[in-house]
């Protein structure tokens, strides 16, 4: 857990307006390989982003007392830009737990910062942020002019009682949050933005067409005319995996796609008064897939490649999409909705945009808002 930075000094002026999530599995790793590092400068020059929400940043804190929070995280900020030229124009935050399983980051451009920052969800939104943290470093929340702001990587179902337990209490608690964040931002003027990796593909077209890999076909039940013709065929694959998670079926699938999931990710969007932003500006294909499913950009997880010296799990996932990390928004934010895309396209995340993950970024970019009074930036 640490402490909320020391933000007051430099007051936003302005709301972001281009939003960045991405899942980088491990933020080091990507640093220290000179292609991503250069993949991961390139996309910042040139798209510029506002804000950066990084998960899966696989880094820990070294001590559980909150108090050594403010050196590590110093250190760690320091040692980052000092190493890491494509990080330059930006400040980095962390949201650290004690595992290096998760953990996030958000970096802003210099000369702007947001109103206050939580590494937590507050039952308080009025309380001034306190030193707590999330136990894996999956939140991070911040207030900008107009806009209450939300990151999380949310945790995956995992395929064990307990890790059932944890998602389906991680969902209600979001929800819970969502609706009471709604209401307290609506009475302030405010939105909400809520980014990151959900780890949930809403609907079957949040999938990819299961066209399978003639070389890989092991585990794969769905027949191959369903196959060679794509519809309907994710859903025969996906639901088919894990056909005993729970004895009400309500885990049944792959991982992000089983009911539970799916209602727990409706109830967010009905409690929070919230909408998938990319839905919106891109709505689900009707009938047949498109001529190349692999080639668009409506996943933004794919696959890794694997190869021959692997064993053939390692490429289960080759060849198949899920659209998994998302950009939720009020409906009254809507009208300033620009757009929303997934940035990587491929048939593995070794096509373009992954920058070495396994995730593509998600871009939200908003209009200008309406100019909050003097009195509220002073």
């Amino acid at each position: 857990a640490g402490p909320s930075e020391p933000v007051e000094a430099v007051p936003a002026t302005a709301d972001p307006r281009c939003i960045v999530a991405w899942n980088c599995c491990g933020l080091e790793k990507r640093l220290q390989s000179q292609k991503d590092s250069s993949a991961l400068g390139d996309f910042l020059a040139t798209r510029r982003p506002d804000l950066l929400f990084l998960s899966e940043v696989k880094m820990a804190r070294e001590h559980g007392d909150v108090s050594h929070c403010p050196k590590e995280e110093g250190d760690r900020r320091r040692i980052l830009r000092a190493e890491s030229t494509c990080l330059a124009g930006y400040e980095c935050t962390f949201a650290l737990g004690l595992k290096r399983a998760a953990g996030s980051a958000v970096l802003w451009r210099d000369g702007s910062a947001p109103r206050r920052l939580w590494r937590y969800l507050p039952d308080d939104l009025d309380a001034p942020p306190s030193d707590a943290c999330d136990a894996d470093g999956r939140v991070l929340l911040t207030e900008w002019p107009t806009l209450l702001l939300l990151h999380t990587y949310s945790p995956n179902v995992g395929q064990t009682s307990e890790s059932y337990r944890r998602r389906t209490n991680w969902d209600a608690r979001v929800a819970e949050w969502a609706e009471h964040a709604a209401s307290w931002a609506s009475a302030r003027g405010l939105a909400v933005v809520y980014v990151g990796d959900l780890n949930c593909a809403p609907q079957h077209e949040d999938v990819t067409w299961c066209r399978c890999n003639p070389k890989n076909r092991r585990g794969c039940a769905c027949p191959l005319d369903a196959c060679a013709q794509g519809s309907g065929a994710t859903a025969g694959w996906m639901l088919a995996q894990h056909p005993s998670a729970t004895d009400d079926g309500g885990f049944t699938g792959q991982n992000g796609v089983s009911p539970n999931e799916r209602r727990g990710f409706a109830e967010l969007l009905r409690r929070g008064g919230l909408v998938d932003a990319f839905r919106h500006h891109h709505p689900a294909p009707a009938g047949c897939p498109p001529p190349d499913p692999f080639a668009d950009d409506t996943f933004s997880y794919r696959g890794w490649p694997g190869n021959d010296e692997r064993d053939p799990a390692f490429a289960k996932y080759y060849r198949r999409g899920m659209r998994i990390d998302h950009a939720l928004v009020s409906a009254a934010l809507l009208p300033r909705v620009v757009a929303c895309n997934i940035l990587g396209a491929g048939g593995s995340c070794a096509g373009a945009g992954f920058m070495g993950s396994d995730h593509a970024p998600i871009v939200l970019c908003l209009a200008r808002g309406a100019s909050p009074r003097a009195a509220d930036i002073s």
